[in-house]
């Protein structure tokens, strides 16, 4: 449809569409609706369409189109108007005679071009046959290409399942490593709590002893009621013995917590180091793009990784040994009863 061009559907939306808003049907008014687009004879011609469509009863119902006063002025109008379109079409009539001559020349020399044509295309179609040979042989080259690509895709695709197997293997290693890492975490929980239960053994082992000194020191003073004169001096050396105990049992007792805070830092830090390496293999999952490239620098973290379990284990003895020396130590310090 041309740009301009209106439709009877759209005349009769806009004519019933004035009529419910109480107005008297009009070219103009409908034109300025449809935005400014159709002639007035386009719209008077589909509006009679659509009166002739409409029943009696619709008639008596609808407003008139224009006054009654216009209707004589409207007519000779259109009677005029009328007669000035019959001479322009008895004018069109002869050019358009004239325009199916030209026509008819112009169809005779379009049939000989169209014979001149027919022999192109003959010759089109023999070079059209050669092309098609030609096209045989490129399929056949576009075949060969494709089983050498299909090829190379069963390669890519060996090569993907074995990156997949890596993945696979690394992914289990890290699972091993994670239950390492557990279980000596779980070593070094039960060593610490062996290591407070010995504390503990050790200071009420200490504190008892102390009890020991000072009821022996009791019982030299209850004995210096008869012998004052000849055990003071004893009495004294028991006494002092057990103060230098009970400052031996408290420094003991320090030195002990002073350890206990230690081997806690240190198993912070053993955490830490732990969350770092998490992390770690974390970010090596999400390189697995990249594998075949760090794949050294990974087996160095793993390596690394160990080392720091094997510090750990190195820690935890050094510690161990640390408290058998102590309580070596203790043993030869225990006063005889």
């Amino acid at each position: 449809m041309k740009e301009g061009a209106i439709t009877y559907d759209e005349v009769v939306r806009a004519a019933i569409q004035i009529l419910r808003e109480g107005r008297n049907i009009s070219k103009p008014l409908i034109r300025e609706r449809l935005g400014d687009r159709g002639s007035h004879s386009t719209i008077q011609k589909h509006l009679d369409a659509w009166r002739e469509s409409l029943t009696t009863s619709d008639l008596e119902v609808l407003p008139p189109s224009m006054p009654p006063e216009l209707m004589g002025h409207v007519e000779a109008f259109w009677n005029a108007a009328t007669a000035m379109v019959e001479d322009k079409l008895a004018e069109e009539w002869a050019r358009a005679k004239q325009t199916v001559y030209e026509a008819q020349q112009a169809r005779d020399a379009a049939l000989l071009e169209c014979d001149q044509w027919r022999d192109y295309a003959k010759e089109k179609d023999a070079a059209l046959a050669a092309r098609d040979s030609e096209i045989a042989q490129y399929q056949e080259r576009l075949s060969a290409t494709e089983d050498r690509l299909r090829i190379r895709d069963q390669e890519y695709q060996g090569a993907v399942d074995r990156l997949t197997e890596k993945d696979r293997a690394i992914e289990s290693e890290r699972e091993a490593m994670k239950e390492r890492i557990a279980l000596l975490e779980s070593r070094h929980n039960q060593a610490m709590e062996a290591a407070e239960s010995r504390w503990d053994i050790e200071r009420e082992r200490l504190e008892e002893q102390a009890k020991a000194a000072t009821a022996r020191a009791e019982l030299e003073v209850e004995r210096s009621d008869k012998h004052e004169v000849y055990f003071l001096g004893e009495v004294r050396k028991a006494r002092d013995e057990a103060e230098r105990i009970q400052q031996k049992c408290d420094q003991d007792v320090a030195r002990l917590e002073q350890e206990l805070v230690i081997t806690r830092r240190r198993e912070e830090a053993s955490s830490v180091r732990l969350g770092q390496m998490e992390e770690r293999l974390m970010k090596a999952q999400d390189d697995n793009d990249t594998l075949e490239s760090e794949n050294t620098s990974l087996l160095a973290e793993v390596a690394s990784a160990k080392e720091a379990i094997a510090r750990l284990e190195s820690e935890n003895l050094a510690l161990r040994e640390d408290h058998e020396k102590d309580e070596d130590k203790q043993q030869g310090n225990k006063p005889a009863g």
